[in-house]
């Protein structure tokens, strides 16, 4: 590609990330997905799925242009995949070892008695990551533009009330005082590249308490937007605060489970592994259905656990986590 060219297909999630529930194969790597409109599978190469067209071009002084696209590519996609590379490393040789592993690094009290099969640096790296995947997400663009268009609709009323009958007049008001979807997407990107967004979000998630579980099986998903945030139960709180369990799956075999301290000491405070069976696979899968906006993605295209969660749950094709709305 010409330097000078401006890309168009943005991946929402970076396609290292991707490869990690994908077969390699001669092309690349092959990953099975889960379309939530069409309700089918579409199985395809990474480099194929999980982007949206121009997602991430933006307007600069008349011109367009995809230079955070470019700054992701060179920050995430080459530095951070040989990050997350060793850190899997880390995680699967450990395993070896035992049938289990944890690390409890957050609570003071569990440091001397924790065996960490990752580093203070490591899990700062992963926070880091993670807190990059919410801010880049589909998800939480979507929701940024419907809090914008809500208050528009507020702004418009306000104005109508106070006698302002012009409408050209009302639109120039609301978008010098709120933006627009141009503005929206701007903010997001400078976000991940300036200021101090991905690193308080970081620090949130950095400051849970991680075990980190890891399964023999394949039957890990991942989504559309990369990880689960949840609350209690089933529900999905969203992104403008952080969960009690935030579950994030690093491959199809191994899942960290973070787990927010006052909840932690609550509820969990004699959990000191997690070993990854069917019955919490499923579990995890479940949440990571129900965050997922469009697509679900699999090493092995085995959908068992989405299907039934449909059918549980009466769900009508093209179901989207209630966050969205």
């Amino acid at each position: 590609m010409s330097k000078n060219k401006i890309s168009s297909e943005h991946h929402t999630i970076p396609q290292f990330y991707l490869n990690n529930f994908a077969k390699k194969v001669e092309k690349g790597y092959w990953i099975y997905r889960y379309n939530k409109n069409l309700l089918k599978e579409l199985p395809d190469l990474v480099k194929n799925v999980g982007f949206i067209k121009n997602f991430n071009t933006i307007e600069i002084e008349g011109n367009k242009t995809d230079i955070f696209e470019k700054l992701h590519n060179e920050v995430f996609e080459k530095g951070f995949s040989n990050k997350l590379e060793k850190i899997v490393g880390k995680i699967e040789q450990y395993n070896k070892c035992i049938n289990y592993c944890y690390n409890c690094m957050s609570i003071e009290w569990y440091e001397k008695q924790t065996i960490s099969c990752i580093s203070y640096r490591d899990k700062e790296d992963i926070s880091y990551l993670l807190s990059y995947f919410i801010l880049r997400s589909r998800k939480l663009r979507n929701v940024e533009e419907l809090f914008i268009e809500k208050m528009k609709l507020i702004h418009y009323d306000m104005y109508k009330a106070n006698g302002i009958t012009n409408e050209e007049k009302i639109q120039l008001k609301i978008e010098e005082y709120l933006g627009n979807e141009e503005s929206v997407k701007k903010e997001q990107l400078y976000s991940l590249f300036k200021g101090n967004s991905i690193v308080e979000l970081a620090k949130i998630i950095y400051n849970h308490v991680w075990i980190i579980g890891y399964s023999d099986s394949e039957l890990l998903y991942t989504s559309d937007n990369g990880h689960a945030l949840t609350g209690d139960g089933e529900k999905s709180i969203g992104y403008n605060t952080y969960g009690n369990v935030i579950f994030f799956p690093l491959t199809s075999k191994i899942c960290i489970i973070m787990y927010d301290v006052v909840k932690f000491r609550e509820v969990y405070k004699d959990l000191m592994f997690v070993n990854l069976n069917s019955i919490q696979i499923n579990e995890i899968n479940k949440n990571i259905v129900f965050d997922g906006i469009d697509e679900i993605y699999s090493k092995d295209g085995d959908w068992t656990c989405l299907e039934n969660y449909y059918k549980n749950n009466n769900l009508p094709k093209g179901h989207k986590p209630y966050g969205v709305y």
